[in-house]
């Protein structure tokens, strides 16, 4: 159901872009065994992923749409010959343990948005950084937006999955310069 509910935020974030007419190019970064990726294909949109787990990638290969392509790649490292409408990073980043790994992530990943485009990254809803555990740490809203923002974006809005306790949302910024 959780799936599910992430998929609709999805639809959400995209807004009327969802159009099988005018489809969007997509960076699914992180995109694991491809779910959100192949729901964005479904809809006619042209979907990279990228995962640094060969188990993954395999399986989304092997379930590939039309319109998907999937490679092996950290977040840090992967360096297309093209931009993207939008980059999704769902429920991948949290599980960087190392900040200046995190940061470069992300700096990698709004490099990749044209003007315009948007980045849509999960996160925890906090207000101060959380180790969970050793693989999993949180970092607050403010420091999606300072790190965003240098990188020439507009925080436009938080989504929230509105899953039962999820605390997760998806930090939506537009590139603007």
């Amino acid at each position: 159901m959780l799936y599910a509910v992430r998929s609709a935020r999805l639809v959400e974030v995209l807004g009327a872009a969802n159009d099988v007419v005018a489809p969007l190019r997509v960076l699914d970064a992180g995109c694991g065994q491809g779910l959100f990726a192949r729901t964005l294909g479904s809809f006619g949109h042209t979907v990279d992923g990228i995962d640094t787990s060969t188990y993954a990638i395999d399986v989304c290969r092997e379930l590939a749409g039309p319109s998907e392509s999937y490679e092996m790649s950290a977040l840090v490292d992967w360096q297309p010959s093209h931009l993207y409408d939008a980059v999704l990073s769902i429920d991948v980043l949290y599980h960087l343990m190392d900040d200046d790994e995190w940061a470069s992530s992300v700096e990698n990943l709004a490099s990749l948005v044209r003007l315009g485009g948007l980045i849509g990254l999960v996160d925890h809803d906090a207000d101060v950084a959380r180790v969970w555990a050793e693989y999993q740490k949180t970092r607050p809203t403010n420091q999606y937006r300072d790190l965003l923002s240098g990188c020439g974006f507009e925080m436009r809005r938080s989504v929230r999955n509105d899953f039962r306790t999820d605390p997760s949302i998806m930090h939506v910024a537009v590139r603007v310069a």
